[in-house]
């Protein structure tokens, strides 16, 4: 007669597996989980790889490449086989290396960026504190924003060539148009104190000495106060709220009061 398990071992083996099936079900979904990361890392680096190609193909046909968000026309002659990736960020650099960021894959997300993100010449705004001290010529901070603060009616405006500053702006927005008066610069003056006159002419008052020895040339309206000086100094204002200024010596910054 043969012998059957007992209840008991039958009870210890079922705990057994299920202790082993606690402990080996976290690494499996890990592993899973890897493997799910390293598929859409690899999704993108190849729709990178595509990009590049697709750039390479439009220049040697005799287009011209300009740093910068790459065209949704290039981005459609794109050739490439995988998952359906979609970045929002697709930015080309001069030395053409390609950036993409906030990137989807089959329409989820993936926390993986192509590329290294870098600074390209042009105009871009930023916003902070007096301590920066910052002089034209100088390095870029390393927390400059690049986004134009939306919700403020002045800002800094910075003009780089990839790596410094070239020239800083004390910029401020009126009847819905952006202006942006030069600092630092004496010749500027003329084409400041044209700006001025434009973007009040519609609401607000200006205020010029045109022999140019008045150190208070300024334009007021819609609770802005601009103003532009021989020195080179320039500024922008909102009442009791916040200021940017650029000084003659090339110091600027801006702050919320």
């Amino acid at each position: 007669m043969k012998k059957g398990f007992t209840l008991i071992e039958l009870l210890a083996v079922i705990v057994i597996l299920a202790i082993i099936a606690l402990i080996a079900t976290p690494i499996i979904l890990n592993i899973i989980g890897d493997t799910k990361k390293e598929s859409d890392k690899r999704s993108i680096e190849m729709y990178g790889d595509a990009i590049k190609n697709a750039v390479a193909k439009s220049m040697l046909d005799g287009a011209e490449i300009t740093p910068g968000n790459l065209s949704e026309e290039l981005l459609s002659e794109v050739e490439y086989e995988g998952s359906k990736v979609e970045c929002e960020t697709h930015e080309i650099y001069s030395d053409g290396t390609i950036y993409l960021a906030e990137c989807t894959v089959n329409d989820v997300a993936v926390e993986y960026e192509y590329g290294e993100k870098k600074i390209m010449p042009g105009k871009y705004y930023g916003w902070w504190s007096q301590d920066k001290n910052l002089k034209i010529g100088g390095e870029l901070p390393e927390d400059l924003s690049l986004t134009p603060p939306s919700d403020k009616k002045i800002y800094l405006g910075i003009d780089t060539d990839g790596s410094k500053i070239k020239a800083a702006y004390a910029c401020f927005k009126m009847n819905n148009e952006n202006y942006c008066l030069k600092g630092a610069d004496e010749t500027a003056v003329t084409s400041n104190h044209d700006m001025m006159r434009e973007a009040f002419s519609e609401t607000g008052e200006c205020y010029f000495d045109e022999d140019g020895s008045d150190y208070n040339d300024e334009c007021h309206g819609e609770s802005i106060i601009v103003q532009a000086h021989p020195s080179g100094d320039v500024s922008t204002i909102v009442v009791d709220t916040s200021y940017c200024y650029v000084f003659h010596d090339g110091t600027f910054y801006c702050y919320d009061e």
